[in-house]
């Protein structure tokens, strides 16, 4: 493969683990893969919750630092970041 599409992040915000763990093995993941090698390409988090019941600070809370992360590891390796949206 060339190209390296990464949607990495939901469960781990989901359990509101820590964003500085997740930012350490997001890229102990990409040095596994030999990522350096590939195109990369940065998706943010899905949009995982009840519509019914939706509360966007919530998700701004939840998501907010893994958001940063992955804009942060996308930026340093010079790979787009595609943040999705509710719209999509």
């Amino acid at each position: 493969p060339t190209v390296l599409i990464i949607g990495y992040g939901m469960a781990h915000a989901l359990e509101f683990g820590d964003a500085a763990l997740f930012e350490k093995e997001m890229n102990r993941l990409l040095d596994a893969v030999g990522a350096n090698d590939l195109r990369l390409i940065f998706l943010s988090p899905n949009w995982c919750f009840d519509l019914s019941s939706f509360v966007y600070s919530t998700f701004e809370m939840r998501y907010g630092p893994y958001l940063d992360v992955i804009q942060k590891i996308a930026s340093e390796r010079r790979a787009p970041f595609i943040k999705r949206t509710l719209m999509q």
